[in-house]
C-alpha cells in the first residue's frame, strides 16, 4: 500500500554502482530502509543530496508489513536547512547526530513524540547561529529519555559510563539535562571531550551491541 509521512533521512551505504539503501525515521512507520535505484545517474528521479544525514522529508512510501526493504514513490525536502549544509561545524555534529540516530533507533513503529523531538532538535540546530558547540551533548542527554534511559542523576551517567566525572563535569551534565536549549552553556574543549566519552559509554551501557561512533574523532577536530 502507498503512506504518506514524514521522515529524517539517516544514513546510506551504496548499492551497485548507481544505487543506494537509506536508513530513514518515519513519523508513521518508525525506522525504514528504502532502496533507491539510480540516484547518481544524471536523470535520477532522486537526488543523492536528499540522502544526507539529518534531511527532513516529505514521503510517499510503499509498505508492506515484514518486508525489510521497501521503495519511495515520492519524496522532497519540506525544511530546506538554511545554515547546517554551509557551516562546517554543523555538517559535522549533523553526521554525528546522524550516525547515533542509525545506531540507536531500531524500532519499526511510530513514535510521533520522538520524531517530534528530532524534528525541533534540527530546526533548533539550523537556527542557532552561535554557541552551539555544545549541541550534540545537549541532544544526547535529552534523546536519552526519548529511548528510555534518560539519568535519574547525573552521577549515575558517570556511573554505568564507567568514567570518573569531576565536579565540572557534574555541573555541565546537570545544566544539559535542565536546560530547554543548549546555548547558554559554556565548555572547554577538554571537559566536552570528557561528557562526550562519558556520554557514549553511558549509551552503549544501555544499549547492548551498539557499535563505535566513527564520528567522534572528526567531532573532536573539527570543535577543537
Amino acid at each position: 500500500m502507498l503512506l504518506k509521512t514524514k521522515s529524517i533521512a539517516l544514513s546510506y551505504i551504496d548499492y551497485r554502482e548507481t544505487s543506494i539503501i537509506a536508513k530513514i525515521y518515519t513519523e508513521k512507520l518508525g525506522l525504514q530502509s528504502y532502496i533507491v535505484n539510480g540516484v547518481r545517474n544524471n536523470k535520477a528521479k532522486f537526488k543523492l543530496a536528499l540522502f544526507q544525514p539529518l534531511t527532513l522529508l516529505d514521503m510517499v512510501v510503499y509498505y508492506k508489513q515484514g518486508r525489510n526493504l521497501n521503495r519511495i514513490s515520492e519524496l522532497k525536502c519540506y525544511y530546506p536547512y538554511r545554515s547546517i549544509p554551509y557551516q562546517q561545524k554543523k555538517i559535522t555534529i549533523a553526521f554525528f547526530i546522524g550516525e547515533i540516530l542509525s545506531k540507536t533507533l531500531r524500532e519499526e513503529v511510530a513514535d510521533e513524540n520522538l520524531f517530534v523531538f528530532l524534528e525541533n532538535a534540527m530546526h533548533m540546530l539550523d537556527n542557532c547561529m552561535t554557541s552551539y558547540e555544545n549541541f550534540h551533548l545537549w541532544f544526547l542527554v535529552k534523546l536519552s529519555g526519548h529511548l528510555g534511559f534518560m539519568p535519574e542523576s547525573v552521577e549515575r551517567v558517570f556511573k554505568d559510563a564507567h568514567v570518573a566525572g569531576t565536579e565540572e563535569d557534574l555541573h555541565l551534565m546537570a545544566q544539559f539535562m535542565q536546560e530547554e536549549y543548549p546555548i547558554h552553556i559554556s565548555i572547554k574543549n577538554d571537559a566536552r571531550r570528557h561528557i562526550l566519552k562519558a556520554l557514549i559509554n553511558y549509551y552503549k551501557w544501555h544499549i547492548p551491541g551498539m557499535n563505535e561512533i566513527h564520528s567522534v574523532n572528526i567531532l573532536h577536530e573539527v570543535l577543537s
